[in-house]
């Protein structure tokens, strides 16, 4: 760690001091999590397989509640002067991070993403807080990191190693028992679907292709969204729904259909919701095709 005796030094040798550290991105980077260091964007060379980047994260977690993410890096980078001894940056598929009040490190993107401040590269392992979504979406979330142990001599070089890490937390689902919750939102009952365009109709009506959403919603989470069709000649499985975000306190979840290449005439769409726990429901829809 710097010292107080570090506010002696000259103003000229502080400057250059800063020039290095800037050359080492020492403010932090974003956006490297699953990238790394190489390539010039904030270091140089490969990863190197003698550094080791770890994620400490829980195996498991309550719905809702959040837990502490610790990234940690070992190598053999050696020290040269005690100070710039690495950086990181940590990004989990879904939630926000928050910080440490000690300024060791930073945010960046909207606060889904965190990496080392120009005060907190003095050291080489780095605690946050991950707060899961408000609206429980995903059964398992991933983290991914990128840790670069560095020598502290300020200069982007190859004594400077850097690697990268992944892990993953799933939601704890003992005891639950409760159904998930969904309906379709497109196409929509009394509605007609023309090529894009909805308009108000006597019956759900659908011509040209339509991307089918369905609002799913589980206190654990939703662990999958199957969508079948079922017309005169029987049902057909249309494919799985993928996550879209969340709209009005629901998630979304979309899936591209071209239902002019359907049969003309009545049609049923059935959304088959599975939860976290195995939990499952059927949401359908009536419409005829033209």
């Amino acid at each position: 760690m710097k010292t107080g005796g570090f506010v002696l030094v000259a103003a000229g040798v502080l400057a250059l001091c800063a020039a290095e550290r800037a050359l080492a991105n020492s403010a932090g980077v974003s956006g490297r999590a699953t990238l790394g260091c190489g390539g010039g964007s904030c270091h140089v060379g490969a990863a190197s397989s003698d550094t080791t980047v770890t994620i400490s994260a829980p195996a498991s977690v309550t719905p809702g509640a959040g837990a502490d993410v610790t990234v940690s890096i070992t190598g053999p980078a050696p020290l040269l002067n005690g100070i710039n001894q690495g950086g990181f940056n940590l990004q989990p598929s879904a939630g926000t991070l928050s910080v440490p009040a000690d300024g060791t490190i930073r945010l960046w993107a909207g606060n889904t993403e965190a990496s080392h401040s120009i005060t907190g590269n003095d050291q080489r392992a780095w605690t946050v807080r991950w707060n899961p979504p408000g609206v429980p979406s995903l059964c398992e979330f991933v983290f991914n990191a990128a840790g670069n142990a560095v020598n502290g001599d300020g200069v982007q070089s190859s004594a400077d190693h850097w690697n990268l890490a992944t892990a993953s937390t799933v939601v704890n689902t003992q005891g639950d028992e409760r159904n998930p919750t969904g309906e379709f939102s497109v196409p929509a009952a009394n509605r007609a679907h023309v090529f894009g365009s909805t308009l108000q109709s006597p019956t759900t009506l659908v011509v040209g292709p339509l991307t089918l959403q369905v609002i799913a919603n589980d206190d654990t989470g939703i662990a999958r969204v199957e969508i079948y069709d079922e017309d005169l000649t029987g049902e057909t499985r249309i494919g799985d729904a993928t996550f879209a975000g969340v709209v009005n306190g629901g998630n979304r979840y979309n899936l591209a259909w071209s239902s002019g290449l359907e049969t003309p005439g009545p049609h049923t769409l059935r959304a088959h919701i599975t939860d976290c726990s195995g939990n499952a429901i059927d949401v359908t829809i009536d419409l005829i095709v033209l």
